[in-house]
């Protein structure tokens, strides 16, 4: 990797736990063979690209997941997860339920209310997961069914899973190898993964009881389109708080926005492919983010995007690394409309003839920016224009509290959303 290049890694991890009723050989990897019913540890292949055009507007339908979530998530700290991930847990869920349960997920997230919605949405899952199979710019996207042998999804479940959400059914020996099940789950995700997650799971998530697990592994490693200098600057937190943080720099021409009406500010940073990209949202105030979020709808994110125009402009960014585990997430999820798809009352019948009820949720995620350290020899300072740049640039000073958020371009689709409070 050379000195200019800029590589994100970010994974996220989804958890469902279903509770239902209730001398090893090993295989190269050193996993015990007789947890593994039937277990397929290699990817799924990429889904190829059909001829089906995405829905205009099923990226921002999908986005409202992000923003609900993110303004119950946390205030004064740092988090990152995946709205992606979330959206495509349920939306799998949502194929298995019915009744009440179903039109509480549907609503929720705004999936299309046609005989095709699934159709549409596979186009949509198909599209990002192709764009993000290139060698600079990757997106890793994996997620499993675990089921104990004594638990039986129903086939056409399974079939749809696979086909439509690029989930697999791997069957397992929770009663009798819960330990081992958690060794073989983590090398899957790390084998489907390109080696990013390789601990998703621990002996504390999987007990002798458990008769089904979904797990969701996204993991994202994308090159920047341009260099970036390494600088120190000032950052400013709310209640006078002030610190020195190391921060990477550059005068590029890209995507710009300015809100009159909210008072904030966005930059968009490209990466090579220009398939994907990071938007950093800064508010005016220091304090202000708080008061922003309140007031952020998917509607304003679409004015965001539309909005965006190419501007010579120079960016400072705090290096920052956030790992963030989510473990209120069923009372988000009940805040937010889905309090009858986590009860003893859902109704999942078309997923298994089993009685299934779902809890808990587990969530982590990690970001990390500037993880190379220096990208030039040749430090500079803050405010410098380099030679040949116009003069007239936009100033983007990331020197207070401020959300981000990764996006697939073409279906305007967030992938990854967080806030960023210091250090």
């Amino acid at each position: 990797m050379n000195q200019h290049t800029r590589t994100i890694l970010l994974f996220i991890l989804c958890i469902i736990f279903l509770s239902g009723c209730s001398d090893n050989k090993t295989d190269a990897n050193g996993l015990n063979q007789q947890a593994m019913v039937h277990v397929d540890l290699n990817p799924l292949p990429v889904p190829n690209v059909t001829s089906a055009e995405v829905q205009p507007d099923l990226g921002s339908q999908f986005n409202a997941l992000a923003f609900e979530l993110g303004k119950r998530m946390e205030t004064e700290r740092n988090f990152v997860y995946s709205p992606f991930s979330l959206h495509n847990l349920l939306t799998a869920l949502s194929l298995g339920a019915n009744a009440d349960t179903q039109k509480q997920l549907m609503s929720t997230l705004k999936l299309p209310e046609t005989d095709t919605q699934y159709r549409a949405y596979s186009t949509w899952l198909t599209h990002i997961l192709a764009d993000g199979s290139g060698e600079d710019t990757q997106f890793h996207h994996a997620s499993a069914i675990w089921t104990d042998a004594k638990f039986n999804l129903n086939e056409s479940f399974v079939t749809a899973l696979k086909e439509q959400f690029h989930t697999q059914n791997q069957v397992v020996d929770f009663v009798h190898y819960a330990a081992d099940v958690v060794d073989i789950i983590n090398e899957w995700s790390n084998l489907n993964t390109n080696e990013m997650i390789n601990n998703i799971v621990s002996q504390n998530d999987i007990s002798q009881n458990t008769s089904m697990l979904l797990t969701c592994a996204d993991s994202f490693n994308g090159r920047w389109a341009t260099h970036f200098y390494p600088v120190q600057m000032t950052f400013y937190k709310p209640g006078s708080i002030i610190q020195s943080l190391d921060a990477i720099h550059y005068v590029p021409r890209t995507g710009y926005y300015y809100s009159n009406d909210l008072h904030y500010s966005v930059a968009q940073l490209s990466f090579l492919n220009n398939k994907f990209s990071m938007l950093f949202i800064l508010p005016h105030e220091v304090g202000g983010l708080n008061t922003l979020i309140s007031k952020f709808t998917t509607q304003e994110f679409e004015k965001l995007i539309e909005g965006l125009e190419l501007q010579n402009i120079n960016i400072t960014i705090p290096k920052f690394k956030i790992d963030y585990k989510v473990a209120h997430i069923k009372n988000l999820f009940n805040q937010i409309g889905l309090s009858n798809t986590f009860s003893t009352s859902s109704d999942y019948s078309s997923l298994s003839d089993n009685s299934v009820i779902i809890d808990p949720i587990l969530t982590k995620a990690s970001i990390e920016i500037g993880r190379e350290g220096t990208f030039s020899s040749v430090p500079i300072d803050i405010w410098q224009i380099e030679e040949g740049e116009p003069s007239n640039q936009v100033s983007f000073l990331a020197d207070h509290p401020f959300a981000f958020a990764i996006i697939h371009n073409p279906t305007k689709s967030i992938l990854f959303y967080g806030h960023y409070y210091g250090e």
